[in-house]
């Protein structure tokens, strides 16, 4: 690197860091300091910074809030980009003459609104439309909400996924897969009471920018949903220690219908629309001693009690599942809980319009 200074061209590489620091601190300087990911890596380059000369300006750039808390003197975040300026971006990559065609007017916007003002999701999607027919366009806009996204934006989101620790990951593919547009504080109340402060760990996922919080509301968009949706099936590897989070209720039954498969799973939402009436054995859940999050439901009906919950347990129901945080069941089947009922972390205990008349007998002990 080759720079001038008073007239004599310097060679940076040959200096040490010290050195360097001193030749700067002869004169006021702009210093950039790039996709910063840890403090540690300013004070490496900084250092104290009491070397800086009065009127020097230090601009860092970095996906995480942490990595600049109490460093810094005024911080700026980047707002996405506005419906309008994110489609002049689009149209520009997107077509030839930097111009939208009307007859791709439609599909363009919806591309603009699929990228939610990510201006590398508006460059990269663009780019792969180009000189691309109409017909295509269709297709690809199809594909996009069940697909993986592509690889350059999934490499660019994956490094801040990669940042996290392996609890904070796990919160991040609970919300995507399960909570994805709830109340705050009741979603920190669930996901995890083991951890001290649960507002803080939510709220340290919106600092890394993978989920948004407003009004009091977690918010993911459509771009962020589709990466994890990426993330969570590959959950026979990387995420198979923290259990599989399952929502397809064509996987969900052939699990409950074949137990031995049942173990090791983390989550389960279970929408009856699709699915017709069952008869399941007593030892069902027998087998998901790490099932955290359980919701029988049926989409199809505006009023839960016009809906129907067709899981038929002959023989009873077997139901030790100690770390079941949150069970919400639509016209659960049985007239009370199973004995061996253990809701020592429950948090969350929904059973509308079910034969219910008695949760449990005697008394059970609550993890307040």
């Amino acid at each position: 690197m080759r720079s001038k200074h008073d007239g004599k061209e310097i060679r940076y590489d040959e200096f040490t860091l010290e050195s360097l620091k001193d030749e700067l601190s002869e004169s006021k300087v702009l210093i950039v300091l790039d996709d910063v990911s840890e403090k540690s890596q300013i004070d490496m380059i900084l250092g104290g910074r009491k070397w800086l000369r009065e009127g020097s300006r230090v601009v860092i750039t970095t996906s995480s809030k942490f990595a600049i808390t109490g460093m810094v003197d005024e911080t700026y975040l980047v707002p996405g980009m506005s419906d309008e300026d994110g489609f002049k971006y689009f149209e520009k990559h997107a077509f030839t003459t930097g111009s939208c065609e009307p007859r791709f007017m439609r599909l363009a916007r919806e591309f603009v609104d699929y990228s939610r003002g990510h201006p590398l999701a508006l460059k990269v999607l663009g780019g792969e439309l180009l000189t691309k027919d109409e017909a295509y366009w269709v297709s690809k806009l199809g594909e996009l909400a069940k697909s993986p996204i592509s690889k350059t934006i999934h490499n660019v989101l994956r490094s801040s996924y990669d940042d996290l620790s392996k609890h904070h990951k796990d919160l991040f593919l609970d919300v995507a897969c399960f909570f994805r547009s709830e109340d705050e504080y009741h979603v920190s109340c669930l996901l995890d009471s083991s951890v001290q402060g649960n507002v803080s760990e939510i709220r340290h996922l919106a600092d890394k920018f993978l989920i948004t919080i407003c009004c009091g509301r977690l918010e993911l968009n459509d771009l962020m949903y589709t990466f994890a949706m990426g993330l969570e099936s590959q959950s026979s590897s990387e995420n198979s220690a923290s259990g599989r989070r399952l929502f397809n209720h064509g996987e969900i039954i052939a699990i409950l219908l074949n137990k031995a498969k049942a173990t090791k799973v983390r989550g389960i939402f279970l929408d009856m629309s699709d699915v017709g009436k069952m008869s399941l054995g007593s030892d069902t859940f027998k087998y998901m001693g790490d099932l955290r999050y359980l919701k029988i439901y049926n989409s199809s009906f505006p009023k839960d009690g016009e809906a129907t919950c067709n899981l038929y347990f002959r023989d009873g129901l077997q139901f030790q599942l100690e770390e079941i945080r949150y069970l919400h069941w639509l016209k659960f089947p049985l007239k009370k809980l199973p004995e061996d009922f253990n809701p020592k972390n429950l948090i969350d205990l929904n059973l509308p319009y079910s034969r219910i008349e008695q949760v449990w007998d005697g008394e059970k002990f609550i993890v307040d």
